[in-house]
């Protein structure tokens, strides 16, 4: 019995788990923040945090709203798309007042991202408005009475049923802050529209009174001003400040004066800055899309556009970059968005004294740098003649008496060394260093190694264990300057640990023990032997493939043999170009075959032959390429090889021979070829197979099926073909299909008939000769006879 006890005990103090309030109570939970069933109300997801109202329509009157006390429900009025057709329409000054409470119901946003919200719709018609502005005159209190009691934030949408069509024009904010202000134009977007409907709503259920009309006169409306004391104390300290302008909730809606064809919403922004300097004014915090203007008012207090500045992009981000200059007036600016529910950040920067001297050419203030660029020979904070430039004092007649040089340590822009600071040698040394006393600020002494006059580490080197070393020293790389970089034999200050190593010639971070001069000798001479030899067995390899492949090639009768035809069998198959070649996975070059004559006529019986390189491009796929030659007695093109298989990345070089038999027509005439792929060589050589020995007229119903089986193994095939561009040279040796002769001649001797006819369309006589009466060696004669006129 104690043992359960105990038991239950454990159990009970180990067993308690944060839970959300959809859970139940702590006990239903069975891990931090889950249990197995949710309260109703609540998504069923196993954490109980959500409401669930993933089933609303337009039958629904009730949904689930998350409160203080976790999801309640709370009635529903289904709006749909469109502005409701009950809306209350107000008069000009009628005041009108809405209690929030959680009994109200709750609508579907009409703008933005479409949530649930607790709201109201009312109408207001401007046409009987004498004035061009609509104010919004409201009040805020509690179920009590009393103001400046609720903390809320309510959200206005301003909708236009422009032609029947539902438009969301403007939103705006209202809430716990100082000055909230509505305002916006009579007509909007340059239409007649007169009736606009607003849709007030809460965040978040708060119980409140709120009680408005909408007015012509003139509600206060904040201009915010930053006066000049504040602009030089942030000069002074260097510094940039931030002025948030809550255009989201004192904004007004309007036309800009500079832009007037632009609906958007503004705020406005004043300041004094009278600094000899220029200042930054930027909006690239929120990296947003805004426009600014400057204006003045006239004699009857209406704006007048000064200057207008889009959005820019400096450095990757996007908004309002100003180079303010100095004025003795107050300058009026307003900041326009179309992201009417946005407060805009602005920084202000008081950068480029005296405008960096740009007035006589010294340089310029710089948005992207944000401090002044200037021209060589001058520099410093205001782009003044640089005391020190280039190894010189300047201007000429300057001799650097008790000046430091300019960019040194410790030595200001005006050739003066700071507080603290004694000139050496034209160098700003501290006390402690010339009196060699150590303190946080002493590196080294001088006539240390790598140590400079100012008690520095010269550049290039810095401090440690007391020594100052190259700033590369541990990085794990040998740099210049070290032996070695954390390796074997290798110091903390990346030098050899003795003069008995030496900087490893393997392993760049290490060093290795010194060899003998005789030894280094002696493996310099075996090398260059070793090497000789290489390169003589290499040149006589070389040299005796080449012979032997030449006189193969040129010699032996088999290249001037016809091949055996293969099918080709192109259906389902892809047309091959070269711009197509990564897609199908393979390349052939080059398609045009010249044989090295592509300006001088190919002669008859000779025979030429050209290389084609072929590439696999597929990664994991075999590719099989088979030429498919012509069976023609007037030429021979024979391919090594015919078939070739390729596996997957892998390329090769197939030589072709061209062999003319009489002259013919033989330019443009292409030579087809088959390309395969699949995953093994084996489903290729099925293919060749089935192809071999096989012509149009072969190929059989049972070949077609045996094709078709094979063809579930072979994801792709292609064809194409290449194009012949030599010509055949003249010869006797003419290509009777190209000559055309009449059948009764035309004079008769005793050597033979004379004949009419057309060779290549042009009229030619022909001699036939009578061979049956003469000697072998009388037609030889006769033979060399003809070919010689």
């Amino acid at each position: 019995m104690i043992v359960l006890i105990l038991l239950q005990l454990f159990y009970t103090s180990f067993s308690q788990y944060n839970c959300s309030v959809g859970c139940g109570s702590s006990s239903n939970c069975i891990a931090e923040y889950t249990c197995p069933l949710c309260l109703e109300g609540y998504e069923q997801d196993g954490s109980c945090f959500y409401c669930d109202n993933d089933n609303l329509d337009s039958t629904s009157t009730t949904l689930n709203v998350m409160t203080v006390n976790g999801c309640e429900k709370r009635s529903l009025v289904y709006d749909g798309d469109n502005i409701p057709t009950d809306v209350i329409e107000l008069k000009l000054d009628e005041r009108y007042t809405y209690t929030f409470t959680k009994d109200k119901p709750y609508r579907k946003a009409p703008c933005g991202n479409g949530g649930y919200v607790q709201g109201f719709w009312v109408k207001f018609d401007s046409k009987a408005m004498e004035n061009d502005t609509i104010y919004l005159d409201f009040t805020v209190t509690d179920l009590n009475g009393e103001e400046d009691s609720v903390d809320y934030t309510m959200t206005i949408n301003i909708i236009s049923q422009h032609h029947g069509n539902k438009l969301c024009v403007g939103q705006s904010s209202l809430g716990s802050v100082l000055y909230p202000h509505f305002q916006m134009p009579k007509q909007m977007f340059m239409n007649d529209d007169t009736i606009y409907y607003y849709f007030f709503s809460l965040t978040e259920e708060v119980d409140l009174k709120f009680s408005f009309c909408f007015t012509e006169s003139e509600t206060e409306r904040v201009r915010y001003y930053i006066s000049g004391d504040n602009l030089e104390m942030l000069a002074e300290v260097k510094r940039t400040g931030t002025v948030q302008l809550p255009l989201a909730s004192e904004g007004y809606f309007g036309y800009p004066v500079c832009m007037p064809h632009i609906f958007g919403k503004m705020i406005d922004l004043e300041y004094e800055f009278n600094i000899s300097a220029v200042m930054l004014m930027t909006t690239k915090r929120q990296n947003r899309i805004l426009y600014v203007e400057e204006y003045e008012w006239d004699e009857n207090d209406d704006k007048q556009c000064v200057q207008f500045w889009n959005y820019v992009t400096v450095n990757g981000n996007i908004g309002i970059f100003l180079l303010v200059q100095p004025s003795h007036r107050v300058r009026k600016f307003t900041f326009i968005t179309q992201e009417h529910n946005l407060d805009i950040y602005v920084s202000l920067r008081v950068i480029c004294p005296n405008n960096c001297h740009n007035d006589i050419g010294n340089g310029y203030c710089s948005i992207s740098e944000e401090k002044c660029i200037c021209k060589e020979g001058y520099g410093g904070s205001d782009c003044h003649l640089l005391c020190y430039y280039n190894n010189q004092w300047q201007p000429s007649t300057n001799k650097g008496d008790n000046q430091c040089y300019f960019g040194s340590s410790s030595c200001s822009e005006n050739c003066l060394c700071e507080d603290g600071y004694v000139l050496v040698n034209h160098r700003c040394i501290s006390y402690n260093c010339t009196s060699r006393i150590k303190d946080e600020t002493i590196e080294c002494f001088n006539g240390d190694i790598n140590c400079d006059i100012d008690c520095k580490c010269k550049s290039g080197y810095k401090l440690f264990n007391e020594k100052c070393i190259l700033e590369t020293c541990g990085n794990g790389m040998r740099d210049e300057g070290e032996d070695c970089d954390g390796g074997e034999y290798c110091n903390e200050f990346c030098k050899c640990q003795s003069n008995k190593y030496i900087p490893s010639s393997n392993i760049q971070q290490s060093c290795q023990p010194k060899i003998s001069s005789g030894t280094i000798a002696g493996i310099v001479c075996g090398c260059c032997a070793v090497l000789f030899i290489i390169i003589l067995i290499i040149i006589i390899f070389i040299i005796y493939k080449f012979s032997h492949s030449i006189q193969l090639l040129l010699n032996d009768d088999i290249w001037k043999s016809q091949q055996p035809p293969y099918y080709m069998y192109i259906s389902g198959s892809k047309r091959y170009s070269p711009e197509v070649s990564k897609s199908l996975k393979f390349s052939i070059t080059p398609l045009s075959l010249d044989f090295g004559r592509s300006e001088i006529p190919t002669e008859i019986f000779e025979t030429r032959y050209q290389e084609i390189h072929v590439k696999n491009l597929s990664k994991r796929k075999d590719m099989m390429i088979i030429f498919h030659t012509p069976n023609n007695p007037k030429y021979v093109f024979h391919f090594n090889p015919q078939v070739k298989i390729l596996g997957p990345k892998r390329s090769t070089d197939i030589v072709v021979f061209m062999t003319l038999h009489c002259t013919t027509k033989i330019k443009n005439v292409c030579i087809p070829y088959t390309v395969w792929f699949s995953k093994s060589r084996r489903y290729l050589n099925k293919i060749v197979e089935l192809l071999k020995e096989k012509t149009f007229n072969d190929w059989s119903q049972s070949d077609q099926l045996q094709m078709e089986k094979e063809l579930k193994n072979i994801p792709l095939h292609c064809h194409g073909n290449f194009v012949i561009a030599t010509e055949a040279a003249s010869s006797t040796h003419i290509d009777m299909d190209e000559l055309n002769i009449s059948e009764e001649p035309i004079a008769e001797g005793a050597m033979g008939k004379v004949y009419i006819g057309e060779y290549r369309s042009v009229p030619v006589a022909i001699k036939v000769f009578r061979w049956e009466n003469l000697t072998e060696e009388e037609m030889n004669d006769l033979k060399n006879e003809v070919i010689n006129e």
